[in-house]
């Protein structure tokens, strides 16, 4: 096993007796399955991917059992279709398969209604986190607004780069996966600005490219606590035990970055937001959480995320709290933060839902009219979790009691709940 970072490289080798072959899987320190992106001696690689389809089976089997015994098994595309065929998955999952002897690659979307397979080609060769069966499509959903629409322009994102790519190297794979430019749907442009709608998203874990022509696999290593391993240095590793036993000198050969530095500001205000989420979201120190926002927005000023994010914690705040003094003091710290994000470049959305939020602050300061107009700008057509909130408010009004429903979903600058 080697370490880059928080991500490993881990060699796996059966017992002497068994039919199994080796492989390597790229993980996370830590994490007690191998199987996520692999590469076996037979040159088949798998990687796998979360799709969100409302369709489960509790007789189905776990994914990553499924996962292993493709790694381990399976010496072409086929067999490792056949495995999947002769199985069912508990819940839904997309593998996209490469085969380095047959030169072929499929997208595999797996459901316990059955196994679709396309040939990468067809897809432009390129996915995200959308369903393409009809068959998956019809039950698909998304935890919020953000994440469809997000997974969507990532998508017309990396299609519009990959038709520019006729014989990519691994610098050209590092640069495209590392992007982001994103397109401003409202304005008709591209930009190079903001993670969101961008290949490179605001909750990376892992960043990795697969070299097996020339031996490697180059793992991305974050530049600093909390900073996303994509914005940092791609170490080359080999990508088996046998490379690594014919090539002993690896750690000479040099990492790579992104073509087009990072602003430090940027990844340093993207690392200290990430921070924030553990102790917003995992242990509810919302003040802690505020501070570290408020630490990225001083780095990164113009990004409407940070005081956005804040507003909506200072109102999970003042639901907490049983101190009038204090519930008055988040409120009008929230109502500060929703005016501080108004004044920034917004999208459409967000600048609703600041709209939505400007007018429960209004509700809970019992000033009807005032919520009213607020909740008469909000627009109807864009989101229907959206939608539902401002028609419940302006016919029943907000209490505070309410605030104790909503999910903040910081990463995607977003609300699971309202």
């Amino acid at each position: 096993m080697m370490a880059a970072g928080i991500s490993t490289v881990e060699y796996l080798h059966p017992s002497s007796d068994s039919e199994k072959q080796t492989y390597t899987s790229i993980t996370t320190l830590g994490g007690p399955f191998g199987a996520l992106t692999t590469h076996n001696e037979s040159g088949i690689t798998l990687t796998l991917h979360q799709l969100l389809v409302d369709q489960v089976s509790l007789k189905g089997r776990p994914i990553l059992s499924l996962t292993e015994e493709i790694s381990s098994r399976a010496r072409t595309i086929d067999e490792a279709l056949a495995i999947l065929r002769a199985n069912r998955t508990s819940s839904t999952w997309r593998l996209i398969l490469t085969s380095l002897e047959e030169n072929r690659s499929v997208n595999v979307d797996l459901s316990p209604l059955g196994v679709f397979v396309t040939p990468l080609e067809k897809l432009g060769n390129a996915v995200t986190n959308t369903a393409i069966n009809p068959a998956m499509q019809k039950d698909e959903f998304a935890l919020d607004f953000s994440f469809y629409a997000d997974t969507r322009y990532r998508h017309m994102v990396l299609g519009t780069r990959l038709k520019n790519f006729s014989a990519a190297t691994v610098q050209d794979a590092i640069d495209l996966i590392s992007s982001h430019e994103s397109f401003d749907v409202y304005q008709k442009s591209w930009k190079d600005k903001s993670p969101r709608n961008t290949i490179g998203k605001r909750s990376n874990v892992q960043s990795l490219v697969l070299a097996p022509s020339d031996g490697l696999v180059y793992v991305a290593v974050p530049p600093m606590p909390f900073a996303r391993p994509l914005e940092g240095s791609y170490i080359p590793l080999p990508i088996s035990s046998k490379e690594w036993r014919a090539n002993p000198d690896y750690l000479s050969l040099p990492s790579l970055k992104r073509r087009k530095a990072f602003n430090r500001d940027f990844v340093e205000a993207n690392a200290y937001f990430r921070k924030a989420v553990i102790p917003l979201t995992e242990e509810g120190r919302f003040e802690e959480g505020i501070r570290l926002i408020e630490e990225a927005a001083k780095l990164q000023p113009d990004e409407a995320a940070y005081p956005l994010t804040a507003a909506w914690t200072e109102f999970l705040v003042y639901w907490r709290s049983e101190d009038p003094k204090v519930r008055d003091e988040a409120l009008e710290r929230a109502y500060e933060f929703l005016n501080r994000a108004e004044d920034l470049e917004l999208e459409n959305y967000h600048e609703n839902l600041i709209w939505l939020f400007k007018a429960r602050y209004f509700d809970l300061k019992n000033d009807r009219e005032a919520a009213k107009k607020y909740l008469f700008r909000v627009k109807r057509d864009i989101s229907k979790q959206l939608a539902e909130a401002a028609d419940r408010q302006e016919k029943f009004g907000y209490s505070r009691s309410q605030l104790r429903s909503m999910v903040i979903d910081y990463l995607n600058v977003d609300l699971h709940q309202f």
